[in-house]
Parts: C-alpha cells; sequence; structure tokens
C-alpha cells in the first residue's frame, strides 16, 4: 500500500499468528484499562467489514502510484488510516525494535510496538491503534511519506490547525472550505461514520462505512473510527510534549469528530482510540 516494502511484507505477516479545538481530552489506556472506554462507552459489537478483511489494497480512484489521493493538487493522503496488517509488515521490517532515525522527542524510544494491553482490536484491516505519535512519525517516513503536517511540509502551526490553507489534514478533510464533516454539510449524518452513537465500542474495518467518505473521493473514515496524529506539536523537542490528534473515533460524539476538531495528548502516549494516516508529495 504504501511502498514496496508493505507489498513485500503483507504474506509474510499472514503467515504469522497475527488552534480552535472541538475535541475533549481522554486519558490513556494502560494494559490495566484497555476495555475501560475514558467515556464510559458500552463495547457493543462494531459493524461487518466489507471485503475479504485482509491487507487493504486502497482504491484506485485518485490514487497515484498507490501512495494516496491526490488532494487539490498538492499532496497525497492515504485512503484509509494504516491497518494493523500494514503496521505489523513495518514491525517486520524494522526487526522488531530497530527504531532507526527519529526525530527529536522520541529519543525515548527503544521500539514501535503497540503498547501492550492496549489494543482494541486486532483485526489486519482494521486501523492500527494503541502506538504513539513517535510510531506514527517513524511509521510514516520509513514508508517514504510523512505524517500529515503543513501544507508544502513541516509541521502544522499550532495557531493555524484549523486552517484549511494551512494543514494538510484539515484540508483532506473537508476541502479548502472546509466542510463541517468529511462528507459534505454543516450537519452529523447519522450512521454515516463510526463515532459514538453506534455504540461499535472498538475501530471498525476501514472503509466499514461507505457514506463516510470524504471529497475526493476515495477517502475515508476522516471522521470516527480511531483519532489521527498529526504533525503539530509544542515545539520543545520532549517526550512530553503536547501533539494534536484530529477528526474523533469510535469514542466520540458528533460534535467532536468535526474535520476542525483537534484533541492534545502527549507525544509519548498511546490510546486504544488513536491512530494515524501518512501524506506525501504528489
Amino acid at each position: 500500500m504504501l511502498g514496496m516494502v508493505v507489498a513485500g511484507l503483507c504474506g509474510l505477516i499472514t503467515a504469522m499468528a497475527c488552534g480552535a479545538f472541538d475535541g475533549e481530552d481522554s486519558p490513556p489506556v494502560g494494559p490495566a484499562d484497555a476495555s475501560n472506554p475514558p467515556d464510559g462507552s458500552t463495547g457493543a459489537d462494531g459493524p461487518v467489514a466489507a471485503g475479504d478483511g485482509g491487507v487493504d489494497p486502497r482504491p484506485d480512484a485518485g490514487q497515484d502510484a498507490g501512495r494516496g489521493v491526490l488532494v487539490n493538487n498538492l499532496f497525497l493522503v492515504s485512503a484509509t488510516e494504516v491497518t494493523n496488517a500494514e503496521y505489523d509488515a513495518f514491525l517486520v521490517a524494522l526487526l522488531q525494535g530497530d527504531a532507526g532515525t527519529m526525530t527529536g522527542g522520541c529519543d525515548f524510544k527503544k521500539g514501535h510496538t503497540r503498547l501492550a494491553g492496549c489494543a482494541a482490536t486486532m483485526q489486519p484491516n482494521a486501523p492500527v491503534n494503541c502506538v504513539d505519535w513517535c510510531d506514527a512519525y517513524r511509521y510514516c517516513g520509513f514508508n517514504g511519506m510523512r505524517l500529515c503536517g503543513k501544507i508544502g511540509g513541516g509541521p502544522t502551526n499550532l495557531a493555524e490547525i484549523a486552517n484549511p490553507l494551512h494543514s494538510q489534514w484539515t484540508m483532506a478533510c473537508g476541502g479548502a472550505g472546509p466542510t463541517t464533516y468529511p462528507y459534505g454539510g454543516p450537519d452529523a449524518s447519522a450512521g454515516a461514520c463510526n463515532i459514538m452513537e453506534l455504540e461499535a465500542g472498538a475501530p471498525a474495518p476501514v472503509r466499514s462505512f461507505p457514506r463516510c467518505e470524504g471529497s475526493p473521493k476515495g477517502l475515508f473514515d476522516m471522521s470516527g473510527n480511531v483519532d489521527e496524529w498529526e504533525d503539530a506539536c509544542d515545539d520543545k523537542g520532549k517526550a512530553d510534549d503536547d501533539c494534536r490528534v484530529r477528526g474523533g473515533s469510535f469514542l466520540s460524539t458528533a460534535a467532536a469528530a468535526k474535520c476542525t476538531s483537534a484533541v492534545a495528548h502527549q507525544r509519548k502516549q498511546a490510546f486504544h482510540n488513536v491512530g494515524f494516516r501518512c501524506c506525501a508529495d504528489p
């Protein structure tokens, strides 16, 4: 999906045993409370995924060599959140612990495995979760992309995080407008995306909600499912810097799943409702 490394290793993974913010902070989920969502949601079964449940092949529409959906001829963005299968292929490529080249603030990292006992789901085609900002940043770089940040490159300025002319993530979600939700319009559409009202209790496999498609076409789950790390942090170069996650999750209200929604978590923290996607130059 994101490069030759992932494509070449998917078979191996199958063979193995496996600004202006509209949101609220939620506590990190650790081994003792991974099944206890911070908002008290019930954890009912979620929707059944369409497709074969394997590695996300990415849609053809709007793609550039399978790397993502082209947004206003400015940049590419992953069509879906990075999946468990894709992330597992990355871990194999890193030999289960080679952190490689890192950015400032990630010196504490010894590897990139998920937070133990945290994962909400390990379905291959569900979005990876329980990874911190540094995991997301390293994954995108390893696959020749970058964690979505400022249009033109670099991190998003925190004062401009809701500005679609500055933030790649915001423009990808709602366009240059932006719209309030990725599927258009100012009001939430009931059942369109995997948010709290569905009581799914976990991330759904990517593209499980065909109405949760943005503009351009072929871009899914920018609202709900899992929050997504953005390259938008307090610029202190520390593990406890606050970094932003975007778009809401299966635990979020409709108001917290807008294109301008953002929540701050520490760079070093991992959550069972937070994942990511990547961006790249066209």
